[in-house]
């Protein structure tokens, strides 16, 4: 199976990101961007794509040191 990774992008709506994914070799990336990580996730995976999960690290990760549950 094909190998790729999911990266934030700059956005000017809020939370002031999104998520695309690129293919480890660089060849192929998503066309659209997601407002949600596991969207992306899913839009990888139906493309013939395994993105290794890792944990999230930052303040602006999802559950990051600025997460708060509502």
């Amino acid at each position: 199976m094909k190998k790729a990774e999911i990266y934030s992008i700059p956005v000017k709506h809020q939370p002031g990101y999104a998520w695309k994914w690129r293919e480890i070799t660089g060849k192929n990336e998503s066309k659209a961007s997601f407002d949600f990580y596991f969207d992306c996730l899913g839009d990888a995976r139906e493309r013939g794509y395994d993105v290794e999960l890792t944990q999230a690290i930052g303040t602006n990760a999802p559950g990051g040191a600025r997460h708060k549950l509502a």
